[in-house]
């Protein structure tokens, strides 16, 4: 079994980087199958032998294989199927008290090798990893972990900066600045898990007008 999910591992990172080197998606629906047919093989293995998960938790081009299919690949079903599999084993296993979470193990990888990359990389980058990000700590109980991951009220400040140096520059709906919706959103999300850190915001009324003034209502029109 620690071998499927190797094989499987393996093909997934070989497809998501052949997907990545490309300038036009040409087969999406052969693709899309592919990685789904890939996930769901995934979860089934982890499901009935758990310990396969530190097949998982042991390959060297798991973070490879995240950016490749989750943040830089250019199709955003594929991004999707990708954040579906993810969840779906994140959510499966959630209650396997005797291995490392992949709840924890997927939140460690966002939150420490890419959250900063996906905040200075283009604004069309971040949707789907935010939200992967956000389900992910709302649907579990990562967050009982989270300040071993990285600490909270470091990330709070660092979500606060991001968003204050952001610049704000959307004309119309298409184009959304994804990266600041979803800082914006995963803020909330962490001010709903722990409510305390509200009050350690720096300058919290400002910031709180930055956001009114700035975020919401201060964008160019057409």
């Amino acid at each position: 079994m620690h071998r499927l999910v190797e094989q499987t591992l393996l093909m997934l990172h070989m497809q998501a980087s052949m997907i990545g080197g490309r300038q036009k998606v040409l087969t999406l629906m052969t693709e899309k199958s592919l990685l789904e047919q890939g996930y769901d093989v995934l979860l089934k293995c982890f499901q009935n032998f758990p310990d396969s998960l530190t097949c998982l938790y042991n390959y060297d081009n798991i973070d490879a294989l995240f950016k490749d299919s989750l943040i830089d690949i250019n199709e955003e079903k594929l991004q999707t199927c990708t954040s579906k599999g993810v969840l779906d084993i994140c959510l499966s296993m959630e209650d396997d008290a005797h291995q490392r979470k992949p709840s924890e193990f997927f939140m460690s990888i966002m939150l420490k090798d890419y959250l900063e990359y996906v905040v200075d990389s283009s604004h069309t980058k971040g949707g789907v990893f935010f939200k992967l990000m956000i389900d992910i700590l709302e649907k579990t109980n990562v967050h009982e972990k989270l300040a071993e991951i990285r600490p909270v009220e470091g990330l709070v400040t660092y979500l606060q900066k991001s968003i204050e140096v952001r610049q704000i520059n959307e004309i119309t709906a298409s184009d959304m600045d994804h990266s600041l919706v979803g800082l914006l959103n995963l803020l909330r999300t962490l001010f709903t898990k722990f409510p305390q850190m509200k009050e350690k915001l720096p300058q919290k009324n400002k910031f709180i007008e930055f956001i009114l003034h700035d975020c919401l209502f201060n964008k160019d029109t057409v």
